[in-house]
């Protein structure tokens, strides 16, 4: 089986066990992920996808893409509602040590996005974390590429 039936296979999978997750539109969310950053983003390779149920949370996928050195580690959790996913990150931003961790607002990323710089952290470990309706996304790597697929997840979220 050659490697892009094995991902479609993969996705398949995630998607039928995981109680789909979709956004604004019926093409399954993971799908639209992995195929919108294959389109932009060719030489990266998707080393793992995984998913399921969880707490609040409808359900939640994972991905994490290389090229070469480079990671990029994505998560996407749909909520029950753009308010309970506003509230979780709400919440989740108040707990964060506030003397280890400068917080920069994103504009123009999703409803509302947030930059996290640990004091000491390496290069290659930035966070990106945005809600865009009631889907909730993080992206841990380099500043550059965290911001690339930031820009990529979005993008394939409001899809239609």
């Amino acid at each position: 089986m050659n490697k892009g039936l094995k991902i479609c296979f993969a996705v398949v999978m995630l998607v039928g066990s995981s109680q789909v997750l979709t956004a604004q539109n019926t093409l399954p969310l993971a799908v639209r992920i992995e195929s919108g950053v294959r389109e932009r983003e060719p030489d990266w390779k998707m080393l793992e996808l995984t998913g399921r149920k969880r707490g609040t949370e409808k359900g939640f996928i994972s991905f994490t893409w290389g090229y070469g050195e480079q990671r990029v580690a994505v998560k996407v959790s749909e909520y029950g509602s753009a308010e309970k996913a506003a509230e979780d990150l709400r919440d989740r931003l108040f707990k964060v040590d506030a003397t280890r961790v400068r917080i920069i607002e994103l504009p123009n990323l999703g409803d509302e996005a947030y930059f996290f710089i640990s004091e000491g952290a390496s290069p290659n470990h930035f966070v990106i974390v945005f809600r865009q309706g009631k889907i909730i996304t993080h992206i841990v790597g380099s500043e550059d590429v965290a911001r690339k697929f930031a820009g990529h997840v979005s993008d394939s979220i409001s899809a239609t």
